[in-house]
C-alpha cells in the first residue's frame, strides 16, 4: 500500500475568484520552503486533452510559472493534469459532450494511483469552479473533497455582497466534516458592484474583518489572508502572493513536516484521546483491567473507517448493524439537519400548560385557559 493521501484542497467560493492563482501563490510559498509539494488538477475544462501540457489556457501552465526561478524539488514536475475536456464548462457537461461520465470513486481512484508515482510530500488538488459545481447527475466537487478527507483552502472573491457566498461555503465544508486550512480574499474586478459611494477601502476590510469574527465563533483558526488584484503576475508579483500566503503555507508545511508524519501533533491528540477512553470507557466484550487495542478514527465515508495516521479499514459488520446504509449517507445526513435546523427536540410526554388567548365575556384583560396535551415531531425523513 502506498503512502495515505497527504495535501490540501484547493476550492473556490464560485467560479472566477482567483482560484488557480491562489493555488500557484500557495505552491510557490511551499517550494520556496524546500517542501515537495505538487499541484494537480483532477479536473481540467476549456482544453483538449492533447494540448494540455502547451496550452497557455491551462492552468498547469500557471502552477509552472507560480514557481519560476524557485530552486526545482528533485524531479517532481510543478503540475499534472488527470483528465482534460475540451468544452469550457462544468466537468459533468464537459466530460458528457464526450461521451465520458465522471464519478467520485474514480477520481478518487486516479488521485491515489497519481500519489503513488510521484517523489511529494503532499498535492494541492484544485476543483473546478465552486464547490457544488457538478460532477455528473447526482455529485459535485464538495462529494469528491469529503470522500478525499483533506484540509480545505477555500479562495473567496472580495466584493459588496461576497458574504453570503463565503460563509455558505464554510458552512458546507463544516457539515462534510472537511477542515479549515485557510481562507483567501481576492478582490473582484469591480468589487463595489457597481453601486455609487461605496467606500471600497472599508468594505473590503470589514468583510475579512466578519470572516474572521464568524471562523471563531466556530473555533477555527484558520487564517483569514487578504490578497490584492495584481495586474502584472511577474516574478515579484508571485513572491508578494506567496509571502501574504505565508500564515497557510506555514500551516500545511507544519503538518506534513518529518516530525508531524512520524508522530507529532496527530500521535499526542491520539494518545491524549486512548488515555480519557481507558479512563472512562467500558468497551463491551472487554475486559475492564486488561484494555484492548485502541485505535483513534479520524473519519468515515461509505463503507470505510479512516484511522487517525491516515489508514483505510473496511467496515465488515455495518457497525453493529447501524450503517447498513453507509457512514455519511448524504439522504440521511440531509434529513438530519432539516430536523435539526427545524425542530432538534420537542416535550413528547403530557403537559400542562396556560396559553393566554382565552378572552370570555366581562373579563376586562386576557385570562389563561389551561389546556392539556401531548407532541410529536413531524419527521424530516
Amino acid at each position: 500500500m502506498c503512502e495515505p493521501l497527504r495535501g490540501v484542497f484547493v476550492a473556490g467560493s464560485g467560479t472566477d475568484v482567483g482560484k488557480t492563482v491562489c493555488a500557484g501563490a500557495l505552491l510557490r510559498a511551499l517550494r520556496q520552503m524546500r517542501m515537495p509539494v505538487q499541484a494537480v488538477k483532477p479536473v481540467q475544462t476549456g482544453i483538449p486533452a492533447s494540448a494540455h501540457a502547451v496550452s497557455a489556457q491551462s492552468d498547469a501552465a500557471v502552477y509552472t510559472a507560480a514557481v519560476a526561478g524557485v530552486a526545482s524539488t528533485g524531479r517532481l514536475q510543478p503540475a499534472a493534469m488527470l483528465h482534460c475536456f475540451e468544452l469550457p464548462a462544468s466537468p459533468h457537461l464537459a466530460a458528457a459532450r464526450e461521451g465520458k461520465k465522471l464519478d467520485c470513486m474514480s477520481l478518487r481512484g486516479d488521485i491515489l494511483a497519481h500519489w503513488a508515482t510521484v517523489p511529494a510530500r503532499a498535492l494541492l488538488l484544485e476543483g473546478a469552479g465552486g464547490l457544488r459545481v457538478p460532477l455528473n447527475e447526482d455529485e459535485d466537487m464538495l462529494d469528491l473533497m469529503a470522500v478525499l478527507g483533506l484540509p480545505v483552502f477555500l479562495v473567496g472573491g472580495n466584493y459588496l455582497g461576497c458574504l453570503n457566498h463565503i460563509l455558505l461555503s464554510i458552512d458546507a465544508l463544516r457539515h462534510s466534516g472537511l477542515e479549515l486550512a485557510g481562507l483567501a480574499l481576492v478582490p473582484s474586478v469591480d468589487p463595489d458592484a457597481g453601486c455609487p459611494g461605496v467606500d471600497t477601502a472599508a468594505m473590503l476590510a470589514d468583510n475579512a474583518r466578519i470572516l474572521r469574527h464568524r471562523l471563531g465563533r466556530t473555533g477555527s483558526d484558520a487564517p483569514v489572508v487578504e490578497l490584492p488584484r495584481l495586474k502584472n503576475l511577474d516574478e515579484g508579483g508571485w513572491d508578494k502572493l506567496a509571502r501574504l500566503l505565508t500564515p497557510v503555507a506555514l500551516r500545511m508545511a507544519q503538518a506534513w513536516s518529518e516530525p508531524a508524519l512520524a508522530g507529532g501533533q496527530a500521535s499526542s491528540e491520539e494518545q491524549n484521546l486512548v488515555r480519557r477512553d481507558r479512563a472512562a470507557v467500558w468497551h463491551p466484550y472487554a475486559s475492564a483491567l486488561d484494555f484492548p487495542p485502541l485505535n483513534a478514527v479520524r473519519r468515515t465515508w461509505a463503507n470505510r473507517i479512516v484511522l487517525a495516521d491516515g489508514r483505510e479499514l473496511v467496515d465488515g459488520m455495518s457497525s453493529w448493524w447501524a450503517a447498513v446504509h453507509g457512514y455519511n449517507n448524504p439522504h440521511l445526513l440531509d434529513a438530519l439537519r432539516v430536523q435539526a435546523g427545524r425542530m432538534p427536540h420537542v416535550m413528547f410526554g403530557g403537559l400542562r400548560m396556560s396559553l393566554p388567548w382565552h378572552w370570555p365575556k366581562g373579563c376586562s384583560g386576557l385570562c389563561p385557559k389551561v389546556l392539556s396535551a401531548s407532541f410529536f415531531p413531524i419527521p424530516a425523513l
